[in-house]
């Protein structure tokens, strides 16, 4: 029963995992008063990344050393996998479920990361920064919460009605 309705929100949370490798979370920026960028960084999956110095935009972002961030990658890797594990699981709706929960630490794991990575970055010597942006894909972990909390609904409402059919019998 892959067609069931929890599939498709378990999908659309792998898509959206998926997603979240490609594009930066957070920039940070050092602004003139005039309000032109000195300095941009990104924090992404490949970690803090300076991508704009001294007024110009760089050719290949540059890794800032010692910013690596491997547990926002680890996260930002497993959880979709862990989603599109769970679809397969149809069959055991008692895993299904429990794996539902486990995502949903994990992306509540993401936020807290994020937010102790982005303030460890911003009072980091090398790091001249002095305004941070939140980008849209960094809502994709919310979303894919209350998907997987909807998915988490119709697995439950499944169990409950296959033990009534068996109390039934």
């Amino acid at each position: 029963m892959i067609q069931r309705t929890q599939s498709l929100w378990l999908f659309l949370v792998f898509i959206g995992g998926i997603l979240l490798c490609f594009f930066p979370v957070m920039t940070l920026d050092n602004m003139q008063n005039g309000g032109s960028n000195i300095c941009q960084y990104e924090i992404g999956i490949k970690g803090l990344e300076q991508t704009f110095a001294h007024g110009q935009e760089l050719d290949e972002p540059q890794s800032v050393s010692g910013m690596t961030n491997w547990g926002l990658t680890l996260i930002s890797i497993i959880y979709p996998l862990i989603a599109l594990i769970t679809i397969f699981l149809y069959k055991h709706r008692i895993a299904q479920a429990r794996l539902c929960v486990v995502n949903i630490i994990l992306m509540l794991g993401y936020y807290a990361l994020l937010a102790w990575y982005s303030w460890l970055a911003l009072n980091t010597e090398s790091v001249f920064a002095n305004d941070y942006t939140v980008e849209v894909p960094a809502c994709i972990p919310l979303v894919s919460v209350i998907l997987t909390v909807l998915a988490l609904r119709g697995i439950l409402k499944d169990e409950a009605l296959i033990r009534s059919m068996n109390r039934i019998r």
